[in-house]
């Protein structure tokens, strides 16, 4: 298929249905297409979609006027924009124009590549090196990014012990000590552990709640729970009313009243999107970039799809947590990411778990920038501790649960308190009274 038959039918794909942006978004760059048309329309596109525009009829309509300059006329313009909508009668064809462009990119970048170095007379060692280097990065759809160190520390040494320099989050976990540790900023993944039962999802809805109410724009991932579930529970935790009256009571008392007006109060200034139909990586990162999130929250790691099938498991969430912190790098986002944690801690003698327990583990260790673990110390304790932080200090403490609200705060107990007190309970529980 001649490369522009491929680009006006990608194009008219789009142009009959701007939502199929989200697909090729990430896929495909101006420069990738031939013709000088095809790059200037479809920049045209990527504007509208970065700014939240619809690129329709109405828009159309303008755009060849806009676009015309001294080398191309408005009638050309529009005689193009006509051959696209007639290339493409349906997006049926979608997924191949596009497999076809970036082959045709490639082979004409390649061309480039191999053109360029046959100009040298004497080619050495380096200049093969980077030949292969560009053809290999050519061959992965990536651009290397080489700066001079000089350079670069010209540009940043300007801003150190300055006020600029400060690394500032105004985000929450909502416990403050915690929070005197620990900073979220954009490009950085949290991940929050702990096995079932737990609290962990308790404890990221506190969290959403926190920022939210404050005015953040939270994206909630939920895999694991329907909508009303996650409403239920958020609304227990705003309100300080009980998750089972609020799921089975008919009358409120009095008392009750008063927290439900505050808390419907409060609900509908949250502001948080819940989004249960995301699960693989190019729905998270489509839904991330249409809504500009200040925190992204994903609830499970071990429950997103990987667009590509792997034999390996381990290999396969490895390769998941990698692409998170991809998007939230290339989006300046702060991923809070929660993952189930294997069966070795409860092994062991103090409960306490560690990196390693984290499950199909992979790469996560590695991608994180903070790692935060949660564990059972009684039906009213929990022990959470910072176990890793790429830029500050490790932290441990022990948190009260209220699990008819499912809401944490921070204890006067330290976690060896805590578990000193319920191995005196639980011993005395054991003594038999016939003794």
């Amino acid at each position: 298929m001649a490369s522009k038959e491929v680009e006006q039918g990608l194009l008219g794909c789009l142009m009959l249905d701007f939502n199929c942006m989200y697909q090729v978004y990430d896929l495909i760059r101006a420069e990738m297409f031939e013709g000088k048309y095809s790059q200037n329309v479809y920049a045209k596109m990527v504007e509208c979609f970065e700014s939240g525009k619809q690129f329709d009829e109405q828009y159309l309509e303008a755009l060849a006027r806009t676009m015309a300059d001294d080398f191309h006329t408005e009638n050309e313009y529009k005689q193009f924009i006509g051959d696209c909508y007639v290339a493409a009668t349906s997006t049926v064809m979608l997924d191949n124009y596009v497999g076809l462009l970036v082959e045709d990119y490639k082979n004409r970048a390649a061309h480039n590549i191999l053109k360029k170095f046959m100009t040298v007379k004497d080619l050495k060692s380096e200049h093969i090196d980077k030949v292969i280097t560009q053809l290999e990065e050519l061959q992965r759809g990536k651009e290397v990014e080489e700066d001079y160190v000089p350079n670069l520390f010209a540009e940043y040494s300007k801003i150190y012990f300055t006020e600029n320099n400060k690394v500032e989050s105004d985000l929450t976990t909502s416990l403050e000590k915690i929070d005197n540790y620990l900073l979220m900023i954009g490009g950085d993944i949290t991940i929050l552990g702990a096995r079932p039962s737990v609290g962990k999802s308790a404890l990221a809805a506190q969290i959403a709640i926190a920022n939210a109410l404050k005015g953040k724009h939270v994206g909630f991932f939920n895999m694991e729970m329907r909508k009303k579930q996650v409403v239920d529970r958020l609304f227990s935790q705003v309100s300080g009313l009980r998750l089972d009256r609020i799921k089975r009571g008919i009358s409120l008392n009095s008392e009750e009243e008063v927290h439900y007006r505050c808390g419907s109060e409060k609900m509908v200034k949250l502001n948080m999107n819940v989004i249960n139909n995301a699960r693989s990586i190019l729905d998270i990162k489509a839904r991330c970039r249409k809504e500009k999130f200040d925190l992204v929250i994903i609830d499970y790691l071990q429950l997103i799809k990987n667009d590509t099938r792997t034999a390996n498991r381990t290999q396969e969430v490895g390769e998941i947590s990698r692409k998170l912190k991809e998007i939230s790098m290339e989006l300046n986002i702060p991923f809070l990411v929660l993952s189930q944690l294997s069966r070795s801690s409860e092994y062991t003698t103090e409960k306490e778990p560690n990196m390693t327990d984290l499950r199909d583990s992979g790469e996560i260790e590695q991608d994180a920038s903070n790692i935060l673990l949660m564990w059972k110390i009684d039906d009213e304790h929990r022990g959470i501790k910072i176990e890793k932080q790429r830029d500050g200090k490790l932290f441990r403490e022990c948190l009260d649960y209220k699990g008819e609200i499912m809401t944490f705060t921070e204890s006067d107990k330290t976690i060896e308190d805590a578990k000193a007190e319920f191995k005196s309970v639980s011993s005395d529980d054991d003594c038999c009274p016939f003794g």
